[in-house]
């Protein structure tokens, strides 16, 4: 069933983590998405803390589906740039322990000066962390950011192997006026997670777009799962609302959205 992939990221609910995990299990999600974050990082995150995570997930009949890693800078930026692969390989390591499947995180807007220092560091710490994913047997699921569909399939054929994955946001990509149904064909070897989101495009946000509830916005749902289907993806789908924008009445509507369309 398509509502047992669906999934949250629990930051959404704006609640305490117990909380918030029940919330998502009395909804009938499928799983959860977590911020390697404060009390979740893999420095805080003890072996004892991490049984009792497990356990709490399996409570609510849930699955881990992924966990974020947050970095104000892509790999593209130098400064600090093995500090930044070395936390991204810890939070790897967490998801592979508790058997989440994909990291989600940025990567930075891709070089494209190929024989420039940033870009010769940037594809040497993009390939390594690849590498490392595939070897602990998870996936380094990159958020769209700056880039195309068709820059990232580039990127991903120079990495090869399977570490490497997209975390795909057809929300962002219509408000930059790019083909977000074509998008999922370019790159269905490589997508990894669907973030589930909405936007419109505003003059008004400092952004070029603002986040409207699903349904509300420019994606059309049917076409886009429609284009999912025919590239027969079977990973997960997560509803990804950023923090202003969430709360758990708006995190059980857009559950109902979607539960509507299937």
């Amino acid at each position: 069933m398509l509502l047992k992939r669906l999934s949250v990221r629990l930051e959404a609910f704006q609640l305490p983590l117990t909380k918030a995990l029940s919330k998502a299990g009395s909804l009938g999600l499928g799983g959860v998405e977590f911020d390697a974050a404060g009390e979740l990082s893999p420095e805080e995150l003890s072996q004892t803390g991490r049984r009792h995570l497990r356990h709490a997930i399996r409570s609510q009949e849930l699955n881990f589906t992924g966990i974020g890693f947050l970095s104000r800078h892509g790999f593209e930026e130098i400064d600090r740039l093995e500090r930044r692969v070395s936390q991204a390989v810890k939070v790897l390591a967490l998801a592979a322990e508790l058997g989440a499947p994909v990291v989600v995180g940025q990567l930075g807007t891709i070089p494209t000066d190929d024989d420039s220092p940033a870009a010769l560091a940037f594809h040497d710490a993009v390939t390594r962390l690849a590498r490392e994913a595939e070897r602990l047997g998870t996936r380094y699921a990159a958020s769209i950011g700056p880039n195309q569909p068709s820059e990232l399939a580039d990127l991903f054929a120079k990495t090869g192997g399977f570490g490497l994955a997209v975390a795909y946001d057809p929300a962002l990509l219509l408000v930059r006026g790019e083909d977000a149904y074509g998008g999922v064909r370019t790159l269905h070897d490589h997508l990894a997670s669907i973030r589930l989101k909405d936007a419109v495009r505003s003059g008004i946000a400092v952004s070029g777009y603002r986040e409207v509830p699903l349904g509300e916005g420019e994606v059309d749902w049917e076409s886009f799962l429609g284009a999912l289907e025919e590239v027969n993806y079977q990973g997960s789908l997560t509803l990804a609302p950023d923090q202003q924008g969430g709360g758990p009445d708006a995190v059980a509507a857009s559950a109902a959205f979607v539960q509507r369309l299937i």
